[in-house]
């Protein structure tokens, strides 16, 4: 503080100098009387004994105090006693400014924030206050995100020296991601402000889910590895699988996970051998961050499934398979499932392929139909499917044709015998069902009789009957007849 000892008369000289505080404390005095200046003493108070000196060698002379504080402001007199000249006084008016504190952080729960404010859930709000204590004048709290100034209004708080300025930041974004915040309280153009920084922390939901064989068909019974990849989660989505809204737990369908060095890329791998019955399903991969509110995000395919055509033959539905006697007509109907569609269907009887365009004979992929059946047509019918999987076999059908007997070809037409000698005569038949009885009759040129049953016996399969015929006089040679019955009718 500048105290100007030059004096307006000539050879005058400074007998005492005497620094007040707040007019009435003395608190230095330089006194030169009875001793040359150079020899003055130097008189301090207690309270700036080590801190203070009078410098008279420096143009104006001046009152240093060093490590000042707030109790040293205040107004200052110099007096200033001549040896000649009257006493001058110079006033100086000392201001201390006092530095606010350190800013203090805290969240909207109260909690202080040291350097690291979060977690927050992306789309969330944030509020933020910063605390300061202290300063003289009061220190003006200033918001900062890096070098751009976002708010400068600050409020005085409930308690004395304390000011407070809110921060609030609305729907977060992902750019926020550590961004850094600086609060910094300033009351003064000579230092610099005092500050404290806090960097966002923020938890982001699932972005994208992508299945990376979407467009691939499968094939059934065979091994697969679907590989899911979910971004943009943090922390890291937790991945699973599910099937029409079945979760696949890992131990029964074998999936794993890993993450990206950065955390921003998860990919689970999926190891999965469908069947024809997963055709058509949905297959669906979920992103899960249990920590963001709605944290879930999920993609689903339809699983096309290929499998080898799957057939099952039946006889038209309007026949009974016990009553088809020749020259009716007769439909089977083959159902096919297969994926893809069968390209090519077979029909086969008795295993052999059966050729289109034959008389009587009607074919599709699905229909057979045979007009005016013969004995002949009976036996064992399938159809075969073919896919780019392969060929799928059906059931084998049998199909009865019944049929009136009708007597085996090369049967013996005559008999020689004498009489008194017994002729066994054998009459054999084709037919379906098996005969269920068979007449025998004689005829000479005098008449014709029935052959009593008790004179013929059936054979073993019911396809044959055998009479015994003795002829004893003229009359009994002639024409022995024979005849067989079944359901189809009479021969």
């Amino acid at each position: 503080m500048p105290c100007d000892l030059t004096s307006s008369a000539p050879n005058d000289s400074v007998v005492l100098v005497v620094w007040y505080k707040d007019e009435h404390t003395p608190i230095y005095s330089y006194d030169t009387r009875g001793s040359h200046s150079s020899l003055a003493k130097h008189w301090k108070d207690g309270n700036i004994e080590a801190r203070a000196f009078f410098n008279t060698i420096r143009e104006p002379s001046a009152l240093s105090i060093d490590n000042v504080s707030e109790k040293d402001e205040g107004e200052y007199r110099c007096r200033i006693d001549y040896l000649r000249s009257p006493t001058r006084n110079f006033r100086v008016k000392l201001t201390i400014i006092v530095p606010p504190q350190k800013p203090t952080i805290i969240d909207e729960k109260g909690k202080e924030i040291l350097s690291v404010a979060g977690p927050y859930d992306e789309g969330g709000d944030i509020k933020l206050t910063c605390i300061v204590s202290g300063g003289k004048p009061e220190p003006t709290i200033r918001w900062w995100r890096g070098e751009k100034l976002i708010d400068s209004v600050d409020t005085r708080s409930g308690f004395v020296s304390v000011r407070s300025n809110q921060l609030v930041i609305k729907s977060l974004k992902r750019s926020d991601q550590h961004a850094v915040f600086i609060c910094q309280a300033s009351n003064n153009n000579f230092s610099q402000p005092v500050s404290a920084s806090i960097t966002l922390e923020i938890y982001f939901r699932p972005l994208i889910v992508e299945i990376l064989s979407s467009n691939q068909p499968f094939s059934a019974d065979r091994k697969y590895e679907i590989p899911c990849q979910t971004y943009g989660s943090r922390p890291p989505a937790k991945i699973s699988w599910w099937m029409e809204n079945k979760e696949l737990k890992s131990y029964t369908f074998n999936h794993t996970q890993t993450n990206s060095a950065d955390g921003n890329m998860s990919t689970s791998l999926l190891t999965f051998t469908p069947t024809r019955l997963d055709n058509g399903k949905a297959l669906t991969c979920r992103a899960t961050n249990q920590l963001v509110q709605g944290g879930v995000e999920e993609t689903t395919i339809k699983l096309n499934v290929f499998y080898v055509p799957i057939l099952h033959l039946t006889l038209g539905s309007n026949l009974n398979p016990d009553d088809i006697e020749e020259g009716d007509d007769v439909y089977f109907e083959c159902k096919v499932n297969a994926n893809p569609w069968a390209y090519k269907v077979l029909w086969k009887h008795n295993g052999q392929i059966m050729q289109p365009n034959q008389k009587k004979i009607i074919m599709s992929n699905s229909d057979l139909a045979l007009q005016g059946i013969s004995r002949n047509q009976a036996g064992n019918y399938s159809c075969t499917a073919s896919n780019v999987e392969g060929d799928g076999d059906s059931n084998v059908v049998e199909l009865k044709v019944m049929y009136k007997p009708v007597c085996r070809p090369n049967l013996k037409p005559v008999y020689g015998v004498a009489r008194h000698e017994n002729a066994h005569i054998l009459c054999e038949v084709e037919s379906y069902p098996p005969p269920d009885s068979f007449k025998w009759s004689f005829n000479n040129t005098a008449n014709t009789v029935d052959v009593p049953q008790s004179r013929f016996q059936s054979g073993p399969h019911h396809s044959s009957s055998t009479l015994t015929y003795t002829p004893v006089t003229e009359l009994d040679y002639g024409t022995v007849m024979c005849w067989a019955n079944n359901l189809a009718g009479r021969q």
